[in-house]
């Protein structure tokens, strides 16, 4: 398994996908092993995005994608999809980090994690 990444350095990546109007999708290989990763971006109502199982991307892409709207909720699915935690959280201090109960020792070793995916609030386009 790849060593998370404590600061930000663009991974491997393809082009950002649009979709739907509210949901991007990106996929990008996991470095030393056979098979890919894949981050998905959610807006909320209020133009908020929701980054579940990140990958640090490109400028270019990091660019399209803070235009579409401010991260607000990083989610870190299991302790296996934490590799850019840290690096996102370091980039966007105000991110609230979600895990499930599961995960929350594993990711906490890679920066604090303010929540479980349960405290996710309420949201007429995204929940889990």
């Amino acid at each position: 398994m790849p060593k998370p990444r404590t600061r930000w350095q663009a991974a491997p990546h393809e082009p950002l996908q649009k979709l739907s109007e509210n949901l991007w999708w990106v996929r990008g290989p996991i470095p030393g092993i056979s098979f890919n990763r894949c981050m998905t971006v959610a807006r909320l109502a209020d133009a908020r995005l929701v980054i579940w199982s990140p990958i640090t991307l490109d400028e270019p892409s990091m660019a399209e994608l803070e235009g579409w709207g401010t991260p607000a909720f990083l989610i870190a699915p299991s302790a296996l999809h934490r590799l850019d935690v840290a690096p996102y959280k370091a980039r966007y201090p105000a991110v609230r980090v979600l895990c499930p109960r599961g995960a929350r020792k594993a990711v906490a070793e890679l920066t604090p994690v303010d929540g479980l995916l349960e405290d996710f609030p309420a949201d007429p386009q995204v929940s889990f």
